[in-house]
């Protein structure tokens, strides 16, 4: 991503992916253009730190009630 400014940067993704999205790009030094996260949650919360740049990304989580994988509980804790 050489020559691409950071704020143009979104990363995101679905479950799993969405995970990583979350654990990863609030982790950068650097504030993105944002992370979407769909029907995730936040991994490894013990291991997590936001950096004080990311708390500037805009970040849009989606997660539906009847996900018989990834419980809703899980989702709800990310934004703690």
């Amino acid at each position: 991503a050489a020559g691409l400014a950071h704020d143009r940067i979104v990363v995101g993704g679905f479950s799993q992916g969405g995970a990583v999205s979350l654990f990863t790009g609030l982790q950068y030094p650097h504030a993105l253009g944002g992370v979407l996260c769909m029907s995730g949650y936040l991994a490894a919360q013990e291991k997590f730190e936001l950096s004080p740049a990311a708390a500037a990304t805009p970040v849009a989580h989606f997660h539906g009630s009847d996900d018989p994988t990834v419980r809703i509980e899980w989702a709800r804790r990310s934004a703690e």
